[in-house]
């Protein structure tokens, strides 16, 4: 473990579930190790979270919408099996078919690998008898995964946030900035959606860029200019086990250390008494200030590359794992994945031995990396 990674001396229960005290035993799979059923309705994120998984010490089995039909394709997926529509609603004959696969093949938990699977897993967990990873209420969860609703949690908590203004639709838009109540330049974006989708930037010299909303609500806020910060954590009962705040963009994942960053999300995390993984995006302005943007409630897109900075996420909630609680990355570490390496030179003098290690970590699986690389899978 790097130097930077710094430990408590506090230990956390591994295995997270309805009631510990009534809980089986640790169910192990074929090969001797604990068995993890991934449940997911797409590729990208939830590929990352199979390794992130496997790399804890897990035997993951997926059960998978057409979406994530991909990760059959790795090496790690031990076996992969269709599931009925997974789309974040409360679905009974999902926690059916979840239950009789964990009976089927040893399974010791439930592993949620994108947002709409850790919703449905969530919606229908008081239903299972398979325990599941360390998960928030229903309510929580749709608290933070809403937009709007988190800007007025930071409001509240006083953690500073893009001033913020929510439309139910186009029209009430149009409505605002005629009548001078949108300054620019804003951004607009969808509630609940990720990854960028449907963000779209506004200025007064192009009004035709509204025609690209196409959904609602709408939430507009205020455009911090600087750079685009983040942080993940891993919570239990309200208090955090393990943090890393980084920038990542093209192709490089760089920690940093904010004392400020950590008493907000401490804060937040002990309001609400958070249980399980979350990201958070943030702008960070020219003179230092940090904005919060938004909550993913649930796994996320740069786990891997946590996992080659010193912090498997997962190991925290998985069952026999090496727990990784207790871990906070407080030096800079640079980790750039190989197509940066490769398409600027500039990035060579300082390449050290986690890039090699990601590197291997990439290879390792080459097939589900190259298709994605090439756009075939999405």
């Amino acid at each position: 473990m790097s130097s930077a990674v710094r430990r408590s001396s506090s230990t956390v229960p591994v295995l997270a579930g309805r009631n510990p005290a009534s809980e089986p035993a640790i169910a192990s799979g074929k090969a001797g190790r604990p068995g993890v059923l991934l449940v997911a309705s797409l590729f990208k994120l939830p590929y990352r979270v199979l390794r992130c998984a496997t790399a804890a010490g897990a035997e993951v089995h997926v059960l998978a919408g057409r979406g994530a039909r991909g990760l059959r394709l790795s090496r790690y997926c031990r076996q992969w099996v269709p599931s009925c529509p997974i789309d974040g609603s409360q679905n009974e004959a999902l926690a059916v078919e979840i239950d009789r696969l964990a009976r089927e093949l040893g399974i010791a938990m439930v592993l949620p690998g994108d947002a709409p699977a850790t919703r449905s897993v969530i919606a229908c967990r008081e239903q299972l008898t398979t325990p599941t990873f360390a998960l928030p209420p229903l309510e929580t969860f749709d608290l933070l995964n809403d937009k709007w609703e988190f800007t007025q949690l930071c409001g509240r908590l006083g953690m500073r946030h893009p001033a913020s203004c929510r439309f139910d639709g186009p029209a009430g838009l149009s409505e605002a900035i005629a009548a001078g109540k949108i300054g620019f330049p804003s951004v607009a974006k969808p509630l609940s959606m990720s990854g960028g989708e449907g963000f779209v930037r506004l200025g007064a010299r192009s009004p035709q860029r509204r025609n690209r909303i196409d959904y609602r609500p709408i939430i507009v806020q205020e455009f911090v200019a600087g750079e685009d910060v983040s942080a993940s954590i891993f919570a239990r009962q309200g208090e955090i086990t393990a943090f890393v705040a980084y920038r990542h963009g093209r192709g490089v994942y760089t920690t940093f250390w904010s004392d400020l960053i950590f008493a907000d999300l401490r804060r937040l995390a002990r309001h609400l008494m958070l249980d399980g993984l979350y990201n958070f995006d943030m702008r960070q302005s020219g003179d230092g200030r940090i904005h919060y943007l938004e909550c993913n409630p649930r796994v996320f897109f740069t786990i891997d590359s946590a996992l080659i900075a010193g912090i498997n996420f997962l190991a925290c909630g998985l069952p026999g794992s090496a727990s990784s609680a207790g871990a906070l990355i407080r030096d800079e570490i640079a980790i750039h994945r190989p197509k940066a390496i490769a398409t600027a030179p500039r990035h060579w003098p300082h390449l050290t031995g986690k890039d090699l290690a990601m590197a291997v970590h990439l290879y390792a699986d080459p097939v589900p990396h190259l298709l994605e690389g090439a756009r075939i899978l999405a």
